[in-house]
């Protein structure tokens, strides 16, 4: 967790391994961003890396890296990705 006013942590190198091998369970996969305006280019290229996210959920104000990742992630979906929900 992320105490509110700080920078995002850095990857811990065994964090990737570990979310590699909980990426390839069975089942939906979301990702939920609550503090977006801390993402850094590292936490969204490693977000990017996985090619079976369902569902992403943004709850804070839309800030450069989030519509960057969001792009991204539109681009790699191509047609079969959805926008719904935006307020």
């Amino acid at each position: 967790m992320v105490e509110s006013g700080k920078e995002a942590p850095s990857i811990d190198p065994n964090l990737v391994g570990t979310l590699e091998k909980f990426i390839q369970e069975p089942g939906m996969l979301a990702l939920d961003l609550f503090s977006s305006s801390r993402l850094t280019d590292e936490w969204v290229e490693l977000s990017l890396s996985w090619k079976n996210v369902n569902l992403i959920v943004v709850r804070d104000f839309f800030s450069k890296p989030v519509f960057k990742f969001l792009e991204n992630m539109l681009r790699q979906e191509g047609e079969s990705c959805e926008i719904r929900g935006l307020l």
